[in-house]
């Protein structure tokens, strides 16, 4: 009997083990495409910036379409407005939305158009299996300067869910100060929408 119980035992750590292995695979290849996902797009960026027949205003277009197709503007728009998202009919949500892409565009787009170069190189990836994403890191330079550490939190290794820059995280930032303005004015989605607007006016 206990001699069972040992080869039971046994048997048991053994499929565990060959379940460990089968699974290590697949995370790092999971890594390794959201890795892919975030240098095609710095790549893509970076053709753009390159490219010395376009104007500014070319760019900045080419540039948004990068942005656009590598982003869930809704889904990250609900995220920045918290429990307030959750009563409003999808026409109010499809207003916020327009102004969370404008004021996404100039964050990301602002001072790109205008670059001449810009280096992006992706330095690893990790798991965060608690939003079940994957967190890329990377290094940005833009005209030669100095290097920025930005990372990239990409989902289902096909869009991006949320980027940090010197420690602050885009989306988790703009819900932290949207909250208190929401609370405010009762709810009402015009004031979170006026505020992207100032943003984006202010930062034109």
């Amino acid at each position: 009997m206990i001699t069972e119980r040992i080869i039971q035992r046994k048997i048991a750590a053994g499929l565990i083990g060959l379940a460990f292995l089968l699974a290590w695979p697949a995370a790092a290849s999971a890594s390794e495409a959201a890795e892919g996902f975030i240098q095609h797009c710095a790549d893509d960026v970076a053709a753009i910036v390159s490219n010395r027949s376009e104007t500014v205003r070319d760019k900045r277009s080419d540039i948004w379409q990068v942005i656009d197709r590598s982003i869930n503007s809704e889904q990250l728009a609900r995220v920045t407005l918290g429990d307030y998202a959750a009563p409003l009919p999808q026409h109010e949500i499809d207003r916020y939305v327009q102004a969370f892409r404008r004021y996404v565009r100039l964050r990301y787009a602002g001072e790109l158009a205008t670059a001449l170069e810009i280096e992006v190189s992706v330095t690893g990836s990790n798991e965060m299996r608690r939003s079940r994403s994957t967190r890329v890191t990377s290094r940005v330079s833009i005209n030669g300067g100095r290097a920025r550490e930005v990372d990239w939190r990409v989902v289902d290794d096909q869009f991006v869910a949320d980027v940090q820059v010197d420690g602050v995280w885009l989306v988790s930032d703009l819900k932290s100060r949207l909250e208190p303005i929401l609370v405010q004015s009762g709810g009402k989605l015009d004031a979170a929408i006026d505020y992207l607007n100032r943003e984006v006016h202010e930062n034109e």
